[in-house]
């Protein structure tokens, strides 16, 4: 119909699962040393969410005012001063919306920054097969999406397989091969040439994608809620899929800020160099944390 239906489309599916939320997911039990509700951390909640909002913000529109215009670089210094009050306030309150002691984590950190950049180089490689396919070989959205088609087949092949992997090779393993899985599949976007080649290049690239993208995701939220106490599991939970959130907005933008200065074939070369960037940094992140336990 239109690509803006695609926002239509979780809709129902949201509302079918708060349904099923209600009805299957039994209430929480009081807690029999403490009656009294939680106090909410509104100060920490809107100087969180209105800093990392204008973070995102002025990286993805940085590319079109300036990178050094007024505007984003006030951008940047709101955000960053929106972020250190956020960082004052949690240690101030009596119930933080985010205990600061849980970074002392070291894998819960190396956790969140694999993640970030493992969705900027996710998010990136879609972006780029997407200008390749549709603006280069002018082919239809439909055709495009049967080339990403094996990316999505592997994630639900692959997923529900998770846990047994997990179990028999241990989640540092499985989370070593889900990275280094996308290196291969970014070098081989540089093979990208006037003509698709669909089966020496497009779809193992594809493949490749979904195998990353499916042992990655999981072991990273695994690894990253290891040795984190059972009350703060959601709190972990919570950054990871916020990291890869905004590291899907930012890598996006540092990828069209590569690939802007250039034309055709060229730009996707320059943009496939940035998320294979990203995909090495990803390991480059396990690596440190590895050296450090």
């Amino acid at each position: 119909l239109n690509w803006r239906y695609i926002f239509v489309l979780p809709i129902p599916v949201a509302l079918l699962l708060m349904i099923a939320a209600l009805r299957y997911l039994p209430p929480d039990a009081p807690s029999a040393g403490n009656k009294s509700r939680p106090k909410l951390d509104i100060g920490g909640a809107v100087t969180l969410v209105a800093g990392m909002l204008l973070l995102v913000f002025t990286v993805v529109s940085a590319e079109e005012v300036g990178w050094a215009s007024a505007r984003t670089i006030g951008g940047f210094v709101v955000a960053l001063a929106l972020l250190a009050a956020f960082v004052v306030i949690e240690r101030m309150v009596k119930e933080p919306l985010v205990r600061l002691g849980i970074f002392r984590n070291r894998e819960l950190v190396a956790a969140n920054i694999s993640a970030a950049l493992l969705y900027g180089g996710a998010m990136g490689f879609q972006f780029l097969v997407a200008l390749y396919l549709q603006n280069i070989q002018g082919w239809k959205p439909w055709q495009m999406a049967l080339v990403l088609l094996p990316a999505g087949l592997m994630v639900v092949l692959v997923g529900p397989k998770i846990g047994a992997l997990i179990s028999r090779f241990g989640v540092r393993r499985v989370l070593l091969v889900g990275l280094s899985a996308f290196v291969p599949c970014y070098l081989l976007m540089l093979r990208i040439g006037p003509e698709p080649d669909l089966w020496g290049v497009l779809l193992p690239a594809s493949v490749l994608w979904g195998v990353g993208f499916a042992l990655s995701i999981s072991a990273l939220m695994v690894a990253g809620t290891n040795g984190v106490a059972d009350e703060e599991q959601g709190l972990a939970a919570g950054l990871l899929n916020s990291s890869l959130q905004v590291g899907g907005a930012c890598g996006l933008a540092v990828l069209t800020a590569a690939i802007a200065p250039a034309t055709e074939l060229g730009m996707l070369y320059s943009g496939v160099w940035v998320i294979l960037g990203f995909a090495v940094l990803t390991l480059v992140a396990q690596g440190v944390r590895a050296g450090r336990r």
